[in-house]
């Protein structure tokens, strides 16, 4: 996107990238929290459900919200953003906190992956990921970059991330799905798993689908993976990342090319 057409947006004031001052961007390096938000030829996906995601989030990280933090309001901002142009983009929506109270900022999402398929994917061992209350909150997080920084210097696709009892939580990217049969296999929340929009708005959709006799939040074990016939990413941003292999395992893609067609027509 050419850089005159991208903004931030700041307590009721817009900002070409170039105009902003240190004291601007210093704004992210307070504590926020983020909602990720879908944009298809100018129509936000699912507005609702971000709302209220948002807000639960805030509620749960103990964040005094206005009364004129509405649902109107938060459409209001991105649209603001979007600016009557027919685009698709990914935005990230932050609520600061500093001295000055709440402050709202849309800026464009640039760490979507833009192919379909991963072909080199390896545990990280590094680390673990909390599975505690604020865990599922989509904090301002460091270790995201620490995260990335792993993935890019092992010149790997995506990374397995787990929890301290050696239970996978997700990737860096997103929920990680297993199909094994004609059960749809999840990391439990409980287990770290993030707690995204667009996670329950899938879970709930699946539930709903034949192709599915049960869709499960379970504790899985990393070999799970191994085990399972088809394996898949999906991203906050709607986004159904398959992946051909995992070590010696290679995965089917039957099911999935399915349900990419199902949410293609869900968003459009």
């Amino acid at each position: 996107m050419p850089s005159d057409h991208k903004f931030v947006y700041n307590t009721h004031k817009f900002f070409k990238l170039e105009e902003i001052n240190l004291n601007t961007l210093s704004l992210l390096e307070n504590f926020h929290i983020r909602e990720e938000i879908t944009v298809i030829k100018g129509k936000i996906i699912f507005p609702e459900n971000h709302y209220f995601h948002l807000i639960a989030n805030l509620r749960k990280a103990r964040f005094k919200i206005s009364l004129d933090f509405t649902l109107e309001y938060f459409i209001e901002n991105i649209n603001a953003f979007i600016n009557n142009r027919k685009i698709s983009v990914n935005l990230l929506y932050s609520c600061i906190l500093n001295e000055q109270g709440l402050q709202h900022l849309v800026y464009e999402n640039h760490r979507e992956p833009e192919t379909s398929t991963f072909n080199e994917v390896e545990i990280y061992r590094e680390d673990f990921m909390a599975n505690n209350h604020s865990s599922q909150i989509n904090f301002s997080n460091g270790f995201l970059h620490a995260l990335n920084t792993y993935r890019v210097e092992n010149e790997l696709d995506d990374i397995f991330l787990l929890n301290q009892n050696n239970h996978l939580t997700g990737s860096f990217y997103g929920n990680v799905f297993l199909i094994k049969g004609q059960e749809l296999l999840t990391p439990r929340l409980d287990d770290g798993a993030r707690d995204t929009a667009a996670r329950q708005k899938f879970l709930l959709l699946a539930k709903k689908w034949p192709e599915f006799d049960a869709v499960s939040e379970k504790t899985l074990p990393p070999f799970e993976i191994t085990k399972a016939d088809e394996c898949f990413i999906f991203t906050p941003f709607y986004k159904l990342i398959s992946l051909s292999k995992f070590r010696k395992t290679d995965f089917d893609n039957h099911y999935i090319q399915a349900i990419k067609k199902k949410l293609l027509e869900l968003v459009q």
